[in-house]
């Protein structure tokens, strides 16, 4: 029995620069691990069998199913596996929460099958699953480029992080299509942050910036509303993690955070307090 946390992502920058021939955006992100997961537990079986704990993900067309399936099929693997799923990351919430399952999956199979892929053969073949599923294999914190895939680590300093859904999705393919592509790819908050190298959290704060926010904030009020309260909560900075709903707020450190979480816990349906992983 093996048991993987499949860690939510933060967009701590999102800059979205082109729509790509094939459909796809090139963007320029740094991707963030926080400390709020779901856990995958694997236990062998002949046939690949998925149970979740969320009654609206479908066994057929969740990600982990056919994360197993591909995998199975390209090692040629006669054995299968059950995959149980505890979630706790809201579903469409853009906190990768299917990619990080997948990832987890990946990286769970890869030990139960012993396989011994190492981290790179991995991340090739979470490439071919989902945009977000090599950083969640790779972790920690990571400037993202591309259509997201290619991967670069970089070291950042652990931060205090209050996370805020309004209780509803927002699927990622609808935010690309709302986006107005004459308004992204300006603030190049991305390059400003690496540029930097900056290890101070205000700074780091100061550099937030989603480009999906200037279609997000009007569409849906709530999100605007929910940024301003935890700026009235003392955090140094918020905003949208990746294709939304999610806020998520940056403090000074864990006081901080915890007094905003008791302020803020009552106003929305899911509130929760995590700080990011480093690696």
């Amino acid at each position: 029995m093996i048991n993987i946390k499949a860690h939510a992502k933060i967009n701590l920058t999102l800059d979205i620069l082109e729509r790509l021939e094939d459909g796809y955006h090139r963007i320029e992100s740094i991707k963030q691990q926080v400390g709020l997961h779901d856990n995958i537990l694997l236990e062998p079986l002949e046939d690949i069998k998925i149970i979740c704990s969320h009654p609206d993900i479908s066994t057929k067309e969740n990600l982990v199913y056919k994360t197993a399936l591909l995998l199975r099929n390209e090692f040629n693997i006669t054995e299968g596996a059950k995959l149980t799923i505890q979630k706790n990351i809201p579903l469409a919430a853009g906190l990768a929460g299917g990619s990080s399952n997948a990832a987890a999956a990946l990286i769970g199979l890869n030990k139960l099958w012993n396989l011994e892929l190492n981290e790179e053969e991995l991340t090739k073949i979470a490439s071919e699953i989902g945009m977000d599923v090599p950083f969640s294999v790779a972790g920690g914190s990571c400037f993202a480029e591309g259509k997201g895939t290619k991967l670069s680590r970089i070291e950042l300093p652990e931060l205090d992080v209050l996370l805020v859904n309004p209780g509803f999705g927002i699927s990622t393919r609808t935010a690309y299509q709302s986006l107005d592509l004459a308004k992204t790819g300006k603030a190049m908050a991305t390059r400003k942050l690496l540029q930097a190298k900056s290890q101070d959290i205000k700074y780091i704060a100061k550099l937030l910036h989603n480009d999906f926010e200037t279609t997000l904030l009007s569409r849906y009020p709530v999100l605007k509303e929910i940024k301003d309260k935890l700026i009235e909560n003392n955090a140094l900075n918020s905003a949208v993690s990746g294709s939304g709903p999610t806020v998520f707020g940056l403090f000074e450190d864990e006081e901080a955070t915890s007094k905003a979480y008791e302020s803020v816990k009552g106003s929305y349906p899911f509130v929760f307090k995590t700080k990011t992983i480093t690696k």
